[in-house]
């Protein structure tokens, strides 16, 4: 007997009034062991199969329209997991981003993003309570604006990911709170990066800055250490 993926199994003769065909197939599944296979004679076969992952399995059975390559399950397994930046962790620069783009190791996402999102971890302890909290929410906004570019939604150039990405520099910090934070925390900031590297442009977070509600004092800040 011919199984679904033309491989040839040896059939058993059913028992008196059974009316179930059984075969067992001398192939081996993806993880190395052996399975059977079963159905009615009247319909299509539908397949139970060891070594399937639990997430594929209907009511203890897969169809063979459900199963993936390997290939395939790790390509979607990293498509979700990078769909999802983990909060308060900087892989997702090189494990995600860069292995899509490969821009290198002078690239924005490993060369910045990356190495920036490392620096800042490392001097955490610098900022207030609130501070961190911004951190946090910061460091996931930028990571999730670059998501796209990571799940191969869009693709462009290094050259024009970096400009996009430096130019959700200045929403992430302004939407996550940066106006709201004690000048303690704004000066560690710019201690720990520089103006250059933090916003990418300096007159674009100034003109975000003029427009966005109580950034006044943060506005008024950024101007006078710009001026020096």
């Amino acid at each position: 007997m011919t199984g679904w993926d033309g491989i040839k199994g040896k059939a058993t003769t059913p028992a008196k009034g059974e009316s179930i065909r059984r075969y067992k197939h001398p192939d081996r599944g993806c993880d190395g062991n052996g399975f059977e296979v079963y159905g009615q004679r009247s319909t299509a076969i539908t397949l139970t199969i060891t070594g399937v992952d639990p997430r594929h399995r209907r009511n203890g059975r897969v169809d063979s329209s459900e199963r993936w390559s390997q290939a395939e399950y790790s390509r979607r397994e990293r498509h979700n997991s990078c769909s999802e930046p983990v909060r308060n962790t900087c892989t997702f620069y090189e494990t995600c981003l860069e292995e899509r783009v490969r821009c290198g190791p002078t690239g924005y996402p490993v060369a910045c993003g990356q190495h920036y999102c490392q620096k800042f971890a490392t001097v955490r302890g610098k900022f207030s309570d609130r501070g961190q909290v911004w951190l946090t929410d910061t460091m996931y906004c930028l990571q999730k604006k670059l998501v796209p570019y990571a799940t191969g939604q869009k693709n462009e150039s290094c050259s024009e990911l970096k400009k996009y990405a430096y130019a959700t520099h200045s929403i992430c910090y302004v939407e996550c709170g940066v106006c709201a934070l004690p000048p303690s925390d704004w000066v560690a900031t710019v201690d720990t990066i520089g103006f250059k590297e933090l916003f990418g442009s300096v007159d674009a977070l100034i003109s975000m800055l003029e427009t966005a509600d109580g950034c006044k004092d943060f506005y008024l800040w950024l101007i006078k250490k710009t001026i020096r």
